[in-house]
């Protein structure tokens, strides 16, 4: 791939995702969901009181996902951009995949209104355990305490709406209803993309071989090798994560109703200046509800 190609790639990558921020900062995300959406329709069914703040945190969730997409998809093209790394690209592409993933599985259209909840809950409850063991491996009881507290509210709401627990053999709560999917099978199921995930993991983990075979080539000195990115692994690192996050966009902007001729046209626009087949636009064969 010439140079110049790549560099035009990076400068589309990174103006999509500058877009996409313009796009949701145009209509704020405190605006209700538009009439006729499906979040639009889970609104009733989800909140129990004018301060019911379950809808809100969902589309909060999502939202906060992709803009953790959005800025490790913002730092490939850099990282892309000489002087080049080989290998720091390929853990922010897993960061994209990852918080895509979960994009699409909160907010999947096949979910009800009550198992939207319990995902909602159960993504919550993961945060505050991961926070109490932060707290309590960096020496701040009051810090684990507080998180301990949060959880427990968060047991208690699922509880009230009948939403199952899981619990270990000592009757302590480790989860909220269906178990949150692992990482490589949220990958697989919402973007076929498990060897892609493994791949990315592989690196990311500097596991020798993947980093031999991604991430460096041959030196002129017999039995060296150098830090070196092939072109066409170049192309994949700026391709398919910028799909993973359009589709995550995508998804969130179809639960609320901001689907229209206007974002038809941003994706487009974007996707004809990164130069992405035909088959990679997915919104082309989704239904349309402007």
């Amino acid at each position: 791939m010439a140079e110049s190609k790549l560099s035009s790639m990076c400068h589309a990558v990174d103006e999509f995702v500058q877009a996409i921020g313009s796009f949701v900062n145009e209509r704020g995300l405190e605006v209700p969901p538009k009439e006729g959406s499906l979040g639009a329709r889970e609104i009733t069914r989800v909140k129990r009181s004018p301060n019911d703040e379950t809808f809100d945190t969902i589309c909060f969730q999502a939202w906060q996902q992709i803009e953790a997409a959005g800025d490790y998809l913002f730092a490939v093209p850099r990282l892309l951009t000489e002087p080049a790394m080989s290998i720091a690209p390929f853990a922010c592409a897993r960061g994209v995949l990852e918080a895509s993933a979960e994009v699409r599985w909160l907010l999947d259209a096949a979910a009800d209104s009550e198992s939207r909840v319990a995902r909602s809950l159960a993504l919550r409850f993961r945060g505050q355990v991961e926070q109490a063991k932060f707290s309590d491996a960096w020496g701040s009881a009051a810090q684990k305490a507080h998180a301990e507290r949060r959880a427990a509210s968060i047991i208690e709401a699922a509880s009230s709406r009948g939403i199952k627990l899981r619990t270990n053999r000592e009757g302590q709560t480790i989860g909220i209803g269906q178990a949150i999917p692992s990482e490589t099978v949220l990958a697989r199921d919402y973007f076929a993309a498990e060897s892609d995930y493994r791949l990315l993991s592989a690196v990311t983990h500097s596991q020798g071989a993947f980093l031999l075979a991604s991430s460096f080539r041959r030196s002129e000195r017999r039995g060296f090798v150098v830090k070196a990115l092939d072109a066409r692994m170049a192309l994949y690192l700026l391709v398919k994560p910028t799909t993973w996050f359009a589709r995550a966009a995508w998804t969130y902007f179809v639960y609320v109703g901001w689907n229209n001729r206007e974002l038809l046209s941003l994706l487009e626009s974007s996707f004809n200046a990164v130069g992405l087949s035909d088959k990679e636009r997915f919104w082309r064969s989704e239904i349309i509800r402007p």
